[in-house]
């Protein structure tokens, strides 16, 4: 008497486009019937739990590709804020500290678009002493050359 596992081989070693699993929910009696007429006559009891597992690993697949659909959804996300700065979430974290940063921190803060509390305060005092100065040069002139504005210069 010849066992399953032989007349699976046989069956393989036949028909290299099947694979084992495709006859694990044949009987014995179907396989030796295959390899006799080299046509699956099958019961309907065999073709029932093929088309069942076949509908199993269907839906599963179907699950995975969903699953999959949203894993690549998720790394696009993450690889966008990884390469946009603006919205990274170190960015946003550091911008929420923006105002214990110091001085020393501005090289850093330069390559994301930002600068320290204490560098704002010195560009704002440098920006005002050229206001004034601006203003000393303006009345100096005046003083020295009177108010053109209501004159008509030709």
């Amino acid at each position: 008497m010849i066992k399953r596992e032989e007349l699976e081989a046989q069956i393989l070693e036949r028909h290299n486009e099947l694979r084992l699993i495709n006859l694990k929910n044949l009987k014995k009696q179907e396989l030796k019937n295959f390899l006799e007429n080299d046509q699956f006559i099958i019961s309907r009891e065999s073709l029932l739990r093929i088309l069942a597992e076949r509908n199993e690993r269907a839906d599963i697949n179907k699950k995975l590709n969903n699953d999959n659909f949203g894993l690549r959804a998720k790394v696009k996300s993450i690889t966008k804020n990884m390469t946009d700065w603006s919205k990274s979430e170190i960015v946003l974290q550091f911008k929420n500290i923006f105002g214990k940063v110091k001085k020393e921190d501005d090289t850093l803060l330069k390559e994301i678009g930002a600068v320290s509390t204490e560098t704002v305060k010195e560009d704002l005092e440098k920006a005002e002493k050229v206001v004034d100065d601006a203003l000393k040069i303006a009345e100096a002139y005046r003083k020295k050359y009177g108010d053109s504005r209501n004159k008509d210069i030709a």
